[in-house]
């Protein structure tokens, strides 16, 4: 799936299962915890994944659009053509993510984030984590998710575990 298709997806999916506020402070509590069981498991693309695709919903949800987005991370240097130098490591992501925090109305901010964890994913052994992204939204779109209305805009929203 290119990447254009896979944050237009994730745009419809998003305000279906969370709704159409920007609800971005959640949004960040989530990709905190998920950044958290990227770095304890660092060779789980799901983890990842999850990372990515919250990065990319923050930049929806700030007023990115697909477009744009998919423009922004695409012209940067590709995470093949990526040296270690290249802003990939863990500390180069809490620091981006200190960076995130201050800005969090702003889409780019979140695509640099998006852009960052697809070259972490990258120099860790996960080639395809555009594929593994579209896959954990397939994954997504299949699950239950409670009512948006009914938790606070400031708080993650996880799926009801069966």
């Amino acid at each position: 799936m290119p990447l254009l298709t896979l944050l237009q997806e994730q745009r419809v999916f998003s305000v279906s299962a969370f709704g159409p506020a920007p609800r971005l402070h959640g949004v960040l509590e989530h990709l905190k915890k998920e950044l958290a069981e990227a770095q304890e498991s660092p060779g789980d693309v799901t983890e990842w994944a999850d990372c990515f695709l919250l990065c990319v919903d923050g930049a929806l949800r700030a007023g990115g659009d697909p477009l744009h987005i998919d423009a922004y991370m695409s012209h940067g240097i590709m995470p093949e053509e990526s040296k270690v130098q290249d802003g990939w490591s863990f500390d180069d992501i809490h620091f981006e993510l200190s960076a995130l925090e201050g800005k969090i109305h702003q889409w780019r901010p979140w695509a640099v984030m998006a852009y960052r964890i697809w070259l972490a994913a990258y120099h860790h052994g996960h080639q395809k984590l555009i594929p593994a992204a579209a896959a954990k939204l397939a994954i997504n779109k299949s699950r239950t998710w409670p009512d948006w209305r009914k938790v606070a805009i400031d708080q993650a929203i996880e799926h009801i575990k069966d």
